[in-house]
């Protein structure tokens, strides 16, 4: 599989100056059929940072979803 989530997540703990700055990933599961989805739901989170360089307790998520990588754009079922 591709490096990309490590590469978003260093990228990620870089420009936000945030050391837990992260993409969480997580799976659902289907109510009708009671399987795991094949595709990923993913949230990039990460911290502001107070102007006496602490961090925030409140973490902003963005969603990030599809049948891609979002960031190489490889099919997720390929690998």
């Amino acid at each position: 599989m591709c490096n990309c989530i490590d590469e978003f997540n260093k990228m990620i703990r870089e420009r936000s100056g945030d050391p837990e700055g992260k993409v969480k990933v997580s799976f659902s599961i289907n109510r009708e059929t009671g399987k795991m989805s094949d595709l990923p739901s993913m949230y990039c989170s990460y911290r502001d940072k107070k102007k006496d360089g602490t961090f925030s307790q409140k973490a902003h998520e963005h969603p990030i979803s599809g049948e891609f990588c979002p960031f190489c754009g490889k099919k997720y079922d390929d690998e």
